[in-house]
């Protein structure tokens, strides 16, 4: 949990009421505070499965082939592991248009 960003994890907490300080920058370890939550509708912006998918398939989740031609070929043997590491990289990048 250490190399992982836990700014995913962090914002729909602090939504709730959390109170806690992530220690460098977006990573665990992490301080936490005792606080009094409420619930919230929150939705991921895109689903791992989702991106897991595209990855592996190059397909995307309206079934068209992602352009430029993805290398998926190249991804489709991932290990999980090592999907679940790109996933976590990819959702730190900015979106562009």
């Amino acid at each position: 949990l250490v190399r992982r960003p836990m700014k995913r994890v962090a914002e729909p907490l602090r939504l709730m009421g959390a109170q806690f300080e992530l220690t460098n920058s977006d990573y665990a370890p992490l301080t936490v505070k005792s606080a009094k939550l409420h619930g919230i509708d929150y939705q991921l912006k895109i689903a791992s499965a989702q991106i897991k998918t595209a990855i592996t398939t190059g397909v995307d989740k309206d079934g068209q082939h992602l352009k430029p031609p993805m290398g998926f070929p190249y991804y489709a043997h991932m290990t999980d592991a090592d999907l679940k590491d790109i996933i976590a990289y990819l959702r730190t990048v900015p979106a562009q248009e």
